[in-house]
């Protein structure tokens, strides 16, 4: 039997050999092809037991900070998330491990809002992320002061906050989703 016909038999009968890194390890897409049900949350710790092969090594370092994973894009693979400069709007991607981005609802100057499905409350919400210039951060938290003492005053006609986090050096605000 010749080299090319004995590659064309393994191929078939072993379709992971196609997916082995130079390293010997899987690639991401093999596994993900694999792996029909994943069941969150988990700890980050439980989340790379399980799923290292997936994370970049600064997804990896990014993950260790977070309280638990409530979703995760499991469909692809984003190898371009190896720093905190952006944060990408990819339809079905993360923020924080926890929202799932669906789609965009308005761009300006301070950033971006998306409308995302929050996994640990089960709703959805919009998600203002801003620019991370400082000075719209500043503006940001004395929004954030504002929104919380109406908040506690009950106000009508007021947009109600959940919460706001940081993500990848970026201020994100969650919303209840109008409209």
């Amino acid at each position: 039997m010749n080299l090319s016909a004995r590659q064309e038999k393994t191929s078939h009968s072993l379709p992971y050999l196609n997916h082995i890194h130079l390293d010997g390890s899987l690639s991401a897409r093999f596994y993900s092809k694999q792996t029909k049900k994943h069941r969150l949350p988990l700890t980050p710790t439980e989340f790379l037991c399980n799923y290292n092969y997936l994370l970049s090594d600064f997804e990896r370092n990014e993950m260790l900070k977070t309280e638990m994973i409530y979703y995760y894009p499991f469909e692809f693979n984003d190898e371009s998330v190896k720093s905190s400069e952006n944060i990408r709007y990819i339809c079905r991607n993360h923020l924080n491990y926890r929202y799932e981005m669906l789609e965009v609802l308005g761009k300006g100057s301070f950033g971006l809002v998306i409308r995302c499905f929050d996994h640990r409350k089960q709703i959805n919400c919009a998600v203002k992320i801003l620019t991370k210039k400082k000075s719209f951060r500043k503006q940001a938290k004395i929004e954030i002061k504002m929104l919380n003492l109406l908040k506690q005053f009950d106000c009508p006609n007021v947009v109600e906050i959940y919460e706001y986090f940081s993500f990848r050096n970026h201020l994100c605000i969650s919303f209840e989703l109008l409209g």
